[in-house]
């Protein structure tokens, strides 16, 4: 049979940044993956896992199957590599950024647990390059059909993705059919003067564009938001904040909703777990993961819950710098002077996305959540640091609620308009 080959060269564009790796030697930073020049690489076999959950059923007839020794069999579709495109002028390295967790009996930051993260914020767009193989062993695959999946693929990378890294999006296809038993197309192949992605790039200036499909995105919450001197926590001798300062990060969002959450279901009676003898929440809590608020923010023994929190997008916020001083004490006179950057935005955008489907017992923790929010619009908390000397003021401009939600029962477009917690919701939990 006449062997064909496809190539093809998809063009992703990160919608948030990404990160790839794990723990690093230092123990106190969790890294990403990089070139003995220190520049972040995305390995192919991290797009081909986030692919191949997308062809969910379809897998084992693109990407081969491994299921026992009688039914191996390789796969039509080889992932060659990648090239990352970076932003003009970008430094080449990834970005670190410090988190710390947060105390949640003095609602300060956890002695010794500050860490770094590196992450990758200033790619422009990846370069997947793509070899489809139509016929091995005699079984011959739908190239249109893979090429359609292709098209509809909502790219993955990398971990955090339930607080908002590594979400990404196809922005083109280009591809080229050769058949080996026509010798124009072996010549083509053969005539190609580069090397890696300069040779596919080459032979693919006669291809084809195959047509993106738009990507559902299965957000069960969406808010529009004025932000006001929201802190961007830079060292004093910083003149400009970095790309990796724009964004604030799901983890801080789902850190800060969670806890609001917590403290609204005690206070209604509601079963949440964490609390010691002494009525207070345990330093080694990891959670439960039986109880309805593990179950939807997830926890430290069962994972992912049913939410993930994406990062809100600040790269078009205003930023302003101001002077401050401290003052001694004892004296009442000016200790030092430093430096404070704040960040102000219009319309930033809060998104919750749905990863597993939500229950009628945790009707409660959507209306906590909801009350969250709404303490947030009240000015009874803000987000981000300094936020007790009125920074991170966030006012929600506009609310839309999906139909998971509605099918709770809770079909509000305002805050204000929000149910109160009943005791039918917690009965509801208590016959789980």
């Amino acid at each position: 049979m006449n062997h064909r080959i496809t190539y093809a060269r998809v063009t992703i564009e990160p919608l948030t940044p990404w990160r790839i790796g794990t723990v690093g030697e230092s123990r106190s930073t969790l890294e990403t993956v990089k070139d003995a020049g220190g520049i972040p690489q995305l390995p192919p076999t991290s797009l081909a896992g986030s692919f191949r959950t997308h062809l969910g059923s379809e897998a084992s007839t693109y990407m081969g199957s491994t299921k026992g020794a009688d039914e191996l069999s390789a796969s039509h579709l080889w992932f060659l590599g990648t090239r990352i495109v970076w932003e003009e002028s970008a430094e080449l390295k990834p970005q670190i950024r410090f988190t710390t967790p947060i105390d949640r009996n003095r609602s300060a930051a956890r002695k010794g647990g500050s860490h770094g993260v590196e992450e990758v914020c200033t790619a422009r767009e990846i370069r997947l390059y793509l070899r489809i193989d139509h016929t091995l062993s005699g079984k011959e695959i739908n190239k249109e059909r893979l090429l359609s999946l292709l098209a509809s693929w909502p790219v993955t990378i990398g971990g955090g993705l339930s607080v908002g890294l590594g979400h990404a999006k196809v922005t083109a296809i280009r591809y080229r059919s050769l058949d080996f038993s026509i010798p124009d197309d072996v010549l083509a192949r053969a005539m190609v003067s580069g090397h890696g992605p300069e040779a596919l790039d080459e032979l693919l200036v006669s291809g084809k564009d195959q047509e993106i499909q738009p990507v559902p995105v299965s957000e069960l919450l969406t808010a529009t938001m004025k932000l006001t001197d929201l802190n961007i926590p830079v060292p004093n001798n910083i003149t400009t904040p970095a790309p990796k300062d724009h964004w604030f990060h799901g983890t801080s969002w789902k850190g800060l909703l969670r806890a609001r959450v917590e403290f609204i279901g005690r206070s209604v009676g509601a079963n949440v777990c964490g609390l010691s003898e002494t009525g207070q929440v345990s330093r080694e809590w990891a959670g439960c993961g039986k109880c309805a608020v593990c179950e939807v923010f997830g926890s430290g023994t069962t994972g992912v819950g049913r939410l993930a929190f994406d990062a809100t997008d600040l790269r078009q916020a205003t930023d302003h710098k101001r002077k401050r001083n401290s003052i001694n004490r004892f004296s009442g006179a000016v200790e030092n002077l430093f430096s404070e950057w704040t960040t102000s935005a219009p319309n930033a955008r809060l998104v919750i996305r749905q990863i597993r489907p939500l229950k009628q017992h945790h009707t409660w923790v959507i209306k906590a959540l909801l009350l969250a929010l709404r303490d947030l619009d009240d000015g009874f908390t803000g987000i981000g640091g300094r936020g007790a000397t009125g920074l991170g003021a966030v006012s929600f401009l506009d609310l839309r609620l999906s139909s998971a939600i509605q099918e709770l029962g809770i079909t509000v477009t305002r805050l204000s308009d929000t149910p109160k917690i009943t005791a039918a919701d917690l009965r509801e939990q208590q016959n789980a």
